[in-house]
């Protein structure tokens, strides 16, 4: 992912606006939950937001401005 911003910035120019929104689930009960899909869901729906912050927000910084934005997956509408 650094790899992907670091192009992004060199090629284009400063990431100042971010949106995420992925997001997953795993259809099912609590009970029948498996620990892996479970990694899963919070690899997509969280970590995956902190790390894309945290990729971008020298930029904004740099820039003097940006907006990250969050836009919640169809999912948690369930």
């Amino acid at each position: 992912m650094s790899l992907t911003t670091e192009n992004i910035r060199r090629d284009l120019r400063p990431v100042t606006i971010l949106v995420n929104a992925a997001g997953t689930d795993v259809p099912g009960t609590v009970e029948k939950l498996e620990a892996a899909d479970w990694d899963r869901v919070m690899n997509v729906n969280l970590r995956e937001v902190f790390l894309l912050a945290r990729a971008v927000f020298p930029g904004m910084r740099d820039a003097g401005c940006g907006m990250p934005a969050g836009a919640p997956s169809s999912t948690s509408a369930r």
